[in-house]
This record gives structure tokens, C-alpha cells and sequence, in this order.
């Protein structure tokens, strides 16, 4: 399953349980990774956004210093947290 398959299912299963999500950016030059949190009210405009910008691989598609490397869904911030330190402890997150 490629990244953005990936990233739609989360969004879908987000939208159908109203939950935030959480996707991780890395960028080039930078130390640590971007988080942006998406509203429950905003998932179909925010995965549209992704899916025209980003290619299959998550890689941006007019740049290649931006990647989406991790997406993680949960009812409450501390939800996405708890998700995105599971990821990077069990290595599922694709980094």
C-alpha cells in the first residue's frame, strides 16, 4: 500500500469517528520533523490538499526537500501523541 493510500485511510476512518490527524512532515535541513493537526471539520479539504500536492510515496511533488513520513488519527491531542511515540519507539513509522 503506498503512503497516500495509507494517508486516505486514515483520513476516512478520522472522518467517520469525528478524530483529529496528525501527519508528519520531514523536511530537508531541518533536525526534527513537522506535525500538523487536522480538524475533524476540515479532513475532506485537508486530503484533497495532500493528495493533489503529494505524490504516492508522500514525497512532495514540486520539491523534493518535503515528505509526509508518518499520519496518525485519535480523538485528543494526547491520543496523537501517545500514536506518534508508539511509531517512532516500534519503527512503524516510515521515516
Amino acid at each position: 500500500m503506498s503512503r497516500m493510500q495509507e494517508l486516505e485511510n486514515i483520513f476516512m476512518k478520522a472522518k467517520e469517528l469525528h478524530q483529529y490527524v496528525a501527519v508528519v512532515f520531514q523536511i530537508k535541513g531541518m533536525t526534527t520533523n513537522e506535525i500538523i493537526i487536522n480538524h475533524p471539520t476540515n479532513i475532506d479539504t485537508k486530503l484533497a490538499y495532500y493528495k493533489k500536492t503529494y505524490a504516492d510515496n508522500g514525497e512532495h511533488k514540486f520539491t523534493n526537500e518535503v515528505k509526509i513520513v508518518d499520519a496518525v488519527r485519535g480523538s485528543t491531542f494526547n491520543t496523537l501523541e501517545a500514536q506518534l511515540k508508539y511509531n517512532m519507539i516500534s519503527g512503524e513509522s516510515n521515516e
